[in-house]
């Protein structure tokens, strides 16, 4: 995976670390399409008209953003998390991944790795004509070990089942999202957004657990980061930690938060 970049503060924010650097680049110059696009398929050009979001318009905002992105080969992931009314939603093209994690330490995933030894993804890769190379689930085995051995790759090539970009596997590869909704209750602490250079390493459990030590997301995200390094993860890290405990005071606020990865 390529360099990552941050920019914004709420309530957009997004990080691109796309299969291929100019990519990833594009999504962070163009880090408006997801959150206004999801606004404009609403009827609205600002963020205040994203309040009328539904999780349907994720998907048709996902394949405007890829559309209006890329006319290269390389792609990249997105996650984006949304909360609105006291319910999240999050959206997820790839391998970065959502956890939400409780006071107690408990770890809720709110996406799942789209990745091609995945079996449902697999089997429906296969039934459109792709090949998967590599083995499957070495990182958690191999990492104590420093030893480096090849993913399971689409056609010996991307690491990813789905993702927004990579034109040249569109056949097979597709960029719609999945979706998960979570109705946020007071027990709930943080929202983890991370790339799979801290999940190659950590578990979303152990991540959970070590959140609920703190209060200050800031020093959540420096903490996963660090633990990431310590663990000699193979891929760079980006770590996005959302409070939630104020979301479950209040009922009337709309974000939208974006991890492009």
């Amino acid at each position: 995976m390529d360099p990552h970049h941050k920019r914004k503060q709420p309530p957009a924010k997004i990080e691109s670390d796309g299969e291929g650097s100019p990519a990833a680049k594009v999504l962070e110059a163009e880090d408006h399409v997801l959150p206004v696009g999801i606004a404009t398929d609403r009827g609205g050009k600002s963020n205040q008209e994203v309040r009328s979001y539904d999780p349907s318009a994720l998907a048709a905002a996902a394949q405007r953003s890829q559309g209006r992105s890329f006319s290269m080969e390389d792609g990249s992931t997105c996650l984006v998390a949304m909360v609105r009314d006291g319910i999240l939603h999050v959206g997820n093209v790839g391998d970065s991944r959502a956890v939400l994690s409780t006071r107690k330490g408990n770890a809720i995933a709110m996406s799942e790795d789209q990745k091609p030894n995945r079996k449902d993804e697999r089997q429906r890769l296969e039934a459109k004509g792709a090949f998967i190379t590599g083995k499957p689930d070495f990182m958690y085995r191999m990492w104590p070990l420093k030893k480096m051995l090849d993913v399971p790759r689409v056609n010996g090539s991307l690491a990813v089942s789905r993702s927004i970009g990579d034109l040249s596997l569109k056949p097979w590869i597709s960029c719609d999202p999945e979706i998960k909704t979570h109705k946020i209750t007071k027990g709930d602490q943080f929202l983890i957004l991370a790339s799979d250079g801290l999940w190659d390493v950590v578990t979303s459990k152990a991540a959970a657990q070590l959140a609920s030590t703190f209060t200050d997301p800031q020093e959540v995200a420096e903490a996963l980061v660090a633990l990431a390094l310590a663990r000699h993860t193979f891929d760079n890290v980006t770590v996005v930690v959302i409070n939630l405990e104020s979301y479950a005071r209040s009922t009337s606020r709309t974000d939208v938060l974006e991890n492009s990865d």
